[in-house]
């Protein structure tokens, strides 16, 4: 279903919500004190911090589903999830 300018915003957020509640785009490893990140979050990080969030890991947890949300991530390390280009790279027959 394509985005609408009427409800933009909250399909904007739904989105985003769906992105952030996959393990392979946010997850933390406490045991390693790691947070997990999609890699697509790393080529642009602008991109992705918008005023209020400080940091992506702050912008992941504002978005995620999980208790996550709410836990001091602050001395976690940042590792980034490979990202699959196999949908980017595919081309349609004409």
């Amino acid at each position: 279903m394509p985005f609408s300018a009427v409800d933009l915003e909250r399909q904007l957020e739904r989105e985003t919500r769906a992105f952030f509640a996959k393990p392979e785009n946010f997850r933390v490893d406490d045991a390693n004190r790691t947070v997990w990140l999609s890699e697509l979050l790393n080529f642009y990080p602008e991109d992705f911090v918008p005023v209020p969030a400080k940091d992506l890991v702050s912008y992941a947890q504002a978005h995620s589903p999980r208790s996550a949300s709410t836990q001091d991530l602050s001395g976690h390390a940042i590792r980034f999830t490979p990202y699959d280009w196999t949908v980017a790279k595919s081309r349609r027959a004409r």
